[in-house]
């Protein structure tokens, strides 16, 4: 005889942790197995109303694929939640066993989850923790949503356990509103959320960090992931589709209701026409088990389509491969004319006699400039009996002559173009250059007998830069927690024969200008009281005559420790459970309750206002300074008989 939890006999012990345990236990009348969530009553009051309302939201559903709650009660000291049993595997394990699961799978794994979370939405309940974790697939191929812990729904007041602002759900699969303000949020998070679930189901792994920084959250805002097609070649369309639209960063581009998603799956899924067959297919997938010959002749006749099946639809099918097949071909042949007209073939062999062929090509140091940045313009002229006219509709473009190209200089060659052979005047206008050449253009048919002209007529330009320049420095310097401009109070140096000079003091030599000038490497060092030094390398090219940097010094943080006599308190810093840690690599964390031994905060220097709670009735708020490179204790004394919280800066 297990031990005995209010009627519940406990059989085993399924999981524990800081707020509770989970256990596996025996119902005494439906003589079956159940699944016994305990919480113990010392958390915060907040957590304690979100398991008792996960029980009240989940005990008015009856939904084949929701988990279905049966009780819940209260004894000693501790909530309970008792709920069905699954016995299986939950959708985050398999993913991981499969690596990524085939796109059929995924459509009707998918689709289950839909129905269960569309249910909920037309019950007012927002679930706002869609993640693997959550889904549960039984050995009998049931696919089953799970813990409504953080659930909201219109019918209930939140005032008490969601404020504006506060987050809540899994940062990876959460929507960029639900991460700003978990409170006001309607089921297209959900859909957002299902759409990173799709995702992961298809890909293997989830299209955004799992961490919760600055840096993950700016993708998750920006919609900025890699798309599954490219992870995935193997992906289905249908399944790109859903995926683009119910993860859109913004909202109003997402599906409004599940019911378009689930309509749209079910046209992909006409094979599986019953619930029995969907369970039995997930089933023999998730489990590796053999579907038996009944099963598959049943997939088999829901496969034929009545209206099409016979002679007629082989028919038409066939003869629909056969048009489609001579579309191809002739398009193809299309495009190999085309082809063969854009690279000048026709002017090869049936013009050849008319038609000459030009190159340009320009050789260029390679200190002067990278080739992204160049700035090439070309035009040509004809000459005619008085004057040289311009010939239009030419189009040159230079591009990297790699062959060519080598330690010293960049080689850069226009695509070739044909021209009636003619007296022609070739103009470049290459940077701050121009360069100018006439010449004969002679046939394709004499060209090709000479070596030099066998592919065309080359005209090469070398340029030469112009010579060093005056340089003229401006500079900024801003605080890279608050933003503010601190360049009057910060120190530039720079680096001459390999001592360090302070700005001023370099500007006072009476050959500064001299040293000052283009194509030459730059060191300067920005020095400020308590805040890191940064160091600048920059490079000038001889034609950059204005260097402008602005600098981002970041300054040296502040320790803040906090301990109390009593565990569990909520600790917050400028009304947030979450902060911005100091020092040079700024990360997002977030703050743990409140324990007996002193924990430590980073923190960039600044005022900030310390809240500690109880409860939204027992708090207390205190406004403290850090310092940079020096600690501030706080010891927080939590008064049970007069609940009074009184706080102690040292």
């Amino acid at each position: 005889m297990g031990t005995l939890v209010g009627k519940y006999e406990i059989t085993s012990k399924i999981a524990e942790g800081g707020m509770g345990a989970v256990f596996k236990a025996k119902h005494p009348t439906l003589n079956r197995d159940v699944i016994l969530k305990k919480l113990t009553l010392k958390r915060s009051s907040s957590i304690t109303e979100r398991f008792k309302r996960e029980a009240r939201l989940m005990i008015d559903f009856s939904n084949d694929n929701i988990v279905q709650v049966y009780d819940h009660f209260k004894e000693g000291s501790s909530y309970y939640i008792v709920m069905e049993y699954v016995d299986g595997i939950d959708l985050g394990d398999l993913i991981k066993k499969k690596r990524y699961l085939s796109n059929e799978m995924a459509m009707l794994i998918f689709n289950e989850i839909c129905k269960a979370l569309k249910y909920a939405h037309d019950k007012n309940v927002i679930h706002r923790d869609i993640k693997p974790d959550n889904i549960l697939i039984s050995k009998e191929g049931e696919v089953k949503l799970t813990d409504f812990g953080i659930a909201t729904s219109k019918d209930e007041d939140e005032k008490e356990l969601t404020t504006a602002g506060m987050t809540l759900g899994t940062p990876a699969y959460m929507s960029p509103e639900q991460i700003s303000d978990t409170k006001n949020v309607d089921k297209r998070a959900d859909i957002y959320s299902m759409g990173v679930l799709l995702y992961e189901m298809i890909v293997g792994k989830c299209p955004f960090p799992r961490s919760f920084t600055p840096e993950s959250i700016s993708l998750i805002e920006k919609g900025d992931y890699t798309s599954a097609k490219k992870i995935n070649p193997k992906v289905a369309p249908i399944i790109q589709k859903i995926i683009k639209k119910a993860m859109h960063h913004k909202i109003k581009k997402r599906y409004k209701d599940l019911g378009y998603v689930i309509a749209l799956l079910c046209r992909n899924l006409k094979k599986y026409p019953d619930q029995n067959l969907i369970n039995n297919a997930i089933k023999h997938y998730v489990y590796d088990t053999q579907p038996t010959d009944a099963e598959l002749k049943k997939i088999e006749k829901c496969s034929d389509t009545k209206s099409y099946d016979g002679f007629f639809f082989r028919l038409s099918t066939n003869l629909g491969k056969l048009i489609i097949a001579i579309i191809l071909f002739l398009g193809l042949i299309a495009c190999s004319v085309y082809y063969l007209y854009l690279n000048g073939y026709h002017y090869e062999y049936l013009d050849s006699k008319e038609y000459g062929a030009l190159q340009i090509v320009i050789k260029l140091n390679k200190k002067y400039k990278n080739p992204e940045d160049l700035y090439i313009n070309t035009h040509l002229y004809i000459k005619g009996k008085k004057r040289y006219t311009i010939v239009k509709d030419i189009n040159m473009q230079f591009e990297e002559d790699k062959e060519r190209t080598g330690r010293k200089y960049y080689y850069f060659k226009s695509n070739k173009i044909y021209l009636k052979a003619a007296n022609y005047r070739g103009n470049v206008n290459f940077e701050d250059h121009v360069y100018q050449e006439d010449f004969f253009l002679n046939s394709r048919f004499i060209q090709k007998k000479g070596k030099e002209t066998l592919e065309a007529k080359i005209i090469q330009f070398d340029h030469k830069p112009v010579s060093r320049l005056p340089l003229k420095v401006n500079y900024s310097v801003i605080n890279n927690v608050n933003r503010m401009d601190i360049t009057n109070k910060t120190d530039l140096y720079i680096k001459v024969r390999n001592r360090w000079k302070k700005w001023g003091d370099f500007k006072e030599l009476k050959n500064y200008k001299d040293i000052l000038m283009t194509s030459k490497t730059y060191r300067f060092k920005l020095v400020k009281e308590d805040f890191y030094s940064e160091y600048i390398r920059v490079y000038v090219k001889p034609y950059q005559t204005v260097l402008n940097f602005k600098a981002n010094l970041v300054p040296i943080p502040g320790n803040l420790y906090i301990k109390s006599n009593y565990e569990g308190l909520d600790i917050l810093l400028n009304n947030s459970q979450y902060y911005s840690s100091g020092g040079r690599r700024c990360t997002y964390k977030e703050i743990s309750p409140s324990t007996l031994k002193y924990q430590r905060l980073l923190l960039p220097p600044g005022d900030y206002f310390l809240s500690i709670k109880k409860s939204n009735s027992i708090s207390k708020t205190e406004r403290i300074y850090i310092k940079p490179d020096e600690s501030t204790k706080v010891i927080v004394k939590y008064d049970k008989k007069k609940e009074r919280i009184n706080l102690k800066i040292l």
